[in-house]
């Protein structure tokens, strides 16, 4: 990559798609986390609220505990990892590919 072709604009559109996808992803997981998984978590007081599935749902997706909420059972605990994993490539792969890459001749 040339980074002459680079423009700003062009990598701040990039950058904003980036965190775009990462909160669709996270507002994704916390509809799941919500609505049709409610019962394989054990929700604080239990009750569950939206806003307790996405702080979960962001918490889990930068690898932090958030004690409000946790699974208990096996599908619970495979959709927090499935989360987690595609979290991992939103910020590593996209990212990666996201920022522009210099040719250092040094």
């Amino acid at each position: 990559m040339n980074p002459d072709n680079f423009s700003i604009d062009r990598t701040r559109r990039r950058f904003i798609t980036l965190l775009l996808s990462i909160g669709f992803s996270n507002l994704s997981f916390a509809y799941l986390f919500r609505l049709p998984y409610v019962s394989d978590f054990k929700w604080s007081q239990d009750i569950p609220l939206n806003i307790k599935s996405l702080w979960f749902s962001y918490a889990n997706s930068i690898t932090a505990d958030y004690e409000y909420v946790k699974p208990i059972t096996e599908t619970g605990i495979n959709l927090t990892i499935t989360q987690l994993i595609i979290s991992f490539v939103f910020l590593t792969i996209i990212l990666g590919k996201s920022l522009p890459q210099t040719t250092s001749t040094e």
